[in-house]
């Protein structure tokens, strides 16, 4: 058991089992969260029933503890504690996902689209402190003790309205405006003053005389997010993916590579040229070697500066991302470039499996032994059903087309086109 634990039980603070009963044991005080695993030891622990008793025995050739005391059980399993930094992003998202605040809704909200403090603490396996914490970074607002979410597509439309409002035609600049100039030149119709708080707060810098203007980099992180997720999961070709995001941004915003981060990958294909991929950092599974695996799948080698975004919840210490890294993944590269890959794919000396069918995506015509890993891996980890087809003698010109696999217990996957 870790030491502030010790420390938080000798002084009878209270400590609480949180989450469903399918969920793993997991310990929280007020500000921090522990995890418990389960461990068999050689030692045996007694468990008496009345320990106060030890004092009144007189021992003799003719008493004995057994004669004196009951025994209530006896193990040899333990529980392990260690502090965790809780993944909460994702399951605040899945527990408000039926109760978002709407623009369409009378008043922007409904008596029945938010939670209580309380009622998250049941259903969330994290301490106060640090749930409040994460609440406060994420699109949530506090309405009558109640907490409720802001929509994407909510936050999309304000700042839409916003862009519309204050607008300079014909001036190369980005815009300043002052929150009693922006009250004055929208509609405040079935806006909460919190949600244009929260806006303001979250997306806007503002400067010494009390101005606010747009923050590129968070503006078009919401709109790339949102043109990802109406597209397909299949490549894009940069410049059009460029192209769409600056036709969709306010005037005097851009799109940065780097703004990707976290959202989506960009590689060279052979046959397009640079393309982006999408890949949602809050959309993998929240276990992380699934999510290791799906990643190295995704791309076989990363950057340090690539692959933080998609594990930096998982560092207990932000700053230590860098030997979590080191645990968790493979080095190679030089020097002056290196990279992260798959530790496990190179611990393993075990030939692939074979696996059933993989559904359509990208390869180029000289990287089949890439693309029969990567099929093999979207089979595991996605689940695909596919339609059967072999690269060879076929048009490796096409954009698209499935790779065959031969399945290891005879049978083929279900096929759902």
């Amino acid at each position: 058991m870790s030491r502030a634990l010790t420390n938080f039980l000798a002084l009878k603070h209270s400590i609480y089992i949180r989450g469903y009963n399918s969920d793993e044991i997991v310990l929280c005080t007020k500000t921090e969260t522990f995890c418990c695993k389960e461990l068999e030891v050689s030692n045996s622990l007694l468990i008496l029933e009345d320990t106060n008793a030890l004092n009144e025995i007189q021992f003799s050739e003719e008493s004995s503890i057994s004669n004196n005391l009951k025994i209530v059980s006896v193990t040899n399993k333990f529980l392990e504690t260690s502090r965790i930094r809780p993944n909460l992003t994702q399951k605040l998202k899945e527990l408000f996902n039926d109760h978002k605040i709407e623009m369409s809704t009378k008043d922007g909200s409904s008596t029945n689209c938010g939670f209580f403090l309380e009622t998250i603490l049941c259903c969330i396996q994290a301490s106060e402190e640090e749930l409040i914490n994460k609440l406060g970074e994420l699109p949530v607002i506090k309405l009558e003790e109640k907490f409720y979410w802001i929509s994407n597509e909510y936050i999309l439309k304000f700042i839409e309205k916003i862009a519309e409002a204050v607008d300079t035609d014909g001036i190369d600049q980005i815009a300043y405006f002052s929150k009693d100039d922006l009250l004055q030149l929208i509609s405040l119709e079935n806006i909460q003053m919190e949600t244009i708080d929260w806006v303001l707060n979250n997306f806007c810098d503002k400067n010494v005389d009390g101005k606010y203007s747009f923050i590129e980099s968070k503006i078009s992180r919401m709109y790339i997010e949102n043109l990802l997720r109406s597209l397909p999961d299949k490549p894009m070709d940069f410049e059009d993916f460029e192209l769409k995001i600056n036709n969709l941004l306010p005037n005097q915003l851009y799109f940065k590579e780097e703004y990707l981060s976290g959202l989506g990958i960009v590689e060279n294909s052979h046959f397009r040229g640079k393309v982006v991929n999408k890949l949602i950092s809050t959309d993998l599974p929240l276990d992380l070697q699934k999510r290791l695996s799906i990643l190295f799948f995704k791309k076989e080698k990363w950057r340090k500066e690539e692959i933080e975004p998609y594990l930096l919840d998982y560092c207990l210490d932000p700053a230590k991302i860098e030997e979590f890294l080191m645990k968790n993944c493979k080095i190679v590269g030089s020097s002056t470039e290196r990279f992260y890959v798959n530790k496990q794919l190179i611990e393993d000396k075990t030939p692939l499996p074979k696996a059933g069918y993989v559904d359509y995506f990208y390869v180029g015509a000289k990287d089949v032994n890439k693309c029969l890993k990567v099929a093999f891996a979207k089979i595991v980890m996605e689940e695909l059903n596919v339609e059967k087809m072999s690269p060879e003698g076929e048009d490796h010109k096409k954009s698209d087309y499935a790779i065959y696999v031969e399945n290891t217990n005879g049978r083929d996957l279900e096929k759902n086109k």
